[in-house]
């Protein structure tokens, strides 16, 4: 299972016998998204602080977008600093408040361009060159943040970094994928990009780190293989759990030394 094509149609069948018995239609139809007509700025400003921030914090952003959307079209950048200051934003460690402030800058001299509808064509033109520039311009640290933000919105964006990563550890292949690459072949593997977000959201709510209610959580930072349905052809589990990979951990560790074996099996043998 070399070509990541073909682990990521295996992978994608597994997930698809094991959602069959948890109402796969409804979940599919839940996870659809319709793209906007037309942005408002209050969502705007949702959109991209969830975006940038929901992995470290549980606040509501709704008033805080409310706001932000009325400084964006009544004051500029100066009356935002100042309100930044004040905010509950401005309360983050230096390091991530830094770089937030300069993000919503830079979304605050683009404000009237989203709403008036640019980037949709943008979008609508190339989806990737789209992102590229959005996560250059708005200075986001890495394509995942502008394709989830876009994806709050409305627009058809993988977003998943959850299921992104099981699948890395499901393929185990040797080449290093970006989003770009992960967007292409989610496309290629269901047909079209729209159908791929919605099953990147239906496999969000069992490979997020964040538990979903809706779907029991798989492949997290201490993956509990044996009761997922996808061992059977993920490598991971081939590597480092399965009962033949880890006699021979405990065989080589009853003959030889411990500092023999690299330090992947033996931490992937203690978890």
């Amino acid at each position: 299972m070399n070509e990541p094509l073909a682990a990521l149609a295996s992978f994608a069948e597994g997930m698809k016998l094991w959602l069959y018995d948890r109402q796969k239609a409804a979940l599919f139809s839940l996870a659809q998204r319709e793209e906007p007509s037309h942005i408002q700025g209050e969502s705007l400003w949702k959109a991209f602080l969830t975006a940038l921030l929901e992995d470290i914090s549980d606040l509501d952003f709704t008033p805080i977008a409310r706001e932000l959307a009325a400084l964006g079209q009544y004051q500029g950048p100066l009356n935002l600093k100042q309100w930044f200051q004040q905010s509950l934003l401005g309360q983050f460690p230096a390091e991530i408040a830094e770089g937030l402030k300069e993000s919503l800058f830079a979304l605050l001299a683009q404000q009237d361009e989203w709403l008036e509808g640019g980037w949709k064509q943008k979008i609508s033109a190339n989806p990737l060159a789209a992102l590229a520039e959005i996560e250059e311009s708005l200075l986001l640290p890495t394509p995942w943040e502008g394709a989830r933000f876009l994806n709050l919105l409305g627009f058809a964006y993988p977003c998943s970094k959850g299921s992104f990563h099981a699948f890395l550890r499901y393929w185990g292949g040797g080449q290093r994928l970006r989003y770009a690459d992960w967007y292409d072949l989610l496309s290629r593997q269901v047909g079209e990009v729209q159908k791929a977000s919605a099953q990147d959201q239906v496999w969000d709510w069992a490979f997020s780190a964040k538990a979903s209610g809706i779907l029991p959580s798989l492949c997290q930072e201490k993956p509990d293989c044996f009761a997922c349905p996808l061992k059977a052809e993920c490598q991971f589990y081939q590597k480092t759990r399965s009962k033949n990979q880890i006699a021979q951990v405990e065989n080589a560790l009853t003959l030889a030394n411990p500092e023999e074996q690299s330090s992947a099996e033996l931490l992937a043998y203690l978890l």
